[in-house]
């Protein structure tokens, strides 16, 4: 998301809607990997989540 985020800062936004959801899915494997203690999923979806809801905002803010 890196390269969307940087594109929706220079004022060429991406619509805001797949990264919602791709953090919204990771917000859920991060929520049922700590459930079962299975920590290599839930660190490597945790970028995810940052990510993702920084892209959407980006996205909606900076049109």
């Amino acid at each position: 998301y890196i390269p969307q985020i940087i594109n929706n800062l220079n004022g060429h936004p991406t619509p805001p809607y797949q990264p919602a959801v791709a953090a919204l899915n990771c917000i859920l494997w991060v929520w049922y990997a700590v459930r079962v203690k299975n920590w290599p999923v839930a660190i490597a979806n945790a970028p995810g989540i940052l990510f993702g809801i920084i892209a959407a905002i980006t996205a909606l803010f900076y049109q």
